[in-house]
C-alpha cells in the first residue's frame, strides 16, 4: 500500500486515491509529511525542523488513514443522443405541379421585354401541360382507390 499524508493540508493519498481527513493530531507533533511505501515509511517535519525519520510501522497513522473521506466519484458522462433527423415528406404530385408552375412564371417575369402575346401563349402552354399532369394525377387516384375499395 501506498499512503502519503500532507497534514497542514488534511490530505490523505491511498494508492493514488486522495481524501480528506482530520490530521491535526499529526500536526501537533510537529510533522508535516508521512510517506509509506508497502513497509517502510517516512515523516518530514514542519519546516524541516529535524531530518527525516524513516518509520517501519504505519500503526499510529492508521486511524487518519481509516477515517479518510473520499469525493463521490463523478458521474459517468450522458450518452451522446443521436442526431435529430428530420425527414421532409415528398411533395404531392400537385405540389410539384404547383412548384413547378410558380418558377415558371417567376421565370417569365424576370423577362419584361416579352411581347404579351408570347407571355400568353407561353402561359396558356403551361396550363395546357398542367392540365394534362393533373388529369394524369387524378386518373391515378381513382384507380388506386377503386383498387382499396
Amino acid at each position: 500500500m501506498r499512503v502519503t499524508i500532507i497534514a497542514a493540508d488534511n490530505a490523505v493519498i491511498v494508492n493514488g486515491k486522495g481524501g480528506k481527513a482530520d490530521c491535526s493530531d499529526i500536526l501537533k507533533q510537529g510533522i508535516s509529511v508521512v510517506q509509506w511505501y508497502d513497509s517502510v515509511g517516512e515523516i518530514e517535519y514542519v519546516g524541516h525542523a529535524q531530518p527525516n525519520e524513516e518509520i517501519y510501522n504505519l500503526g499510529p497513522y492508521q486511524g487518519v488513514i481509516d477515517s479518510v473521506k473520499f469525493p463521490e466519484p463523478s458521474p459517468p458522462p450522458p450518452k451522446p443522443q443521436p442526431p435529430l433527423v428530420v425527414t421532409t415528406p415528398s411533395p404531392t404530385p400537385i405540389e410539384k405541379l404547383l412548384f413547378d408552375m410558380e418558377n415558371r412564371i417567376l421565370a417569365l417575369e424576370g423577362k419584361p421585354s416579352m411581347p404579351l402575346v408570347e407571355f400568353l401563349a407561353r402561359l396558356n402552354q403551361m396550363h395546357t401541360d398542367y392540365q394534362t399532369l393533373l388529369d394524369a394525377a387524378i386518373e391515378a387516384a381513382k384507380k388506386k382507390a377503386a383498387g382499396n375499395a
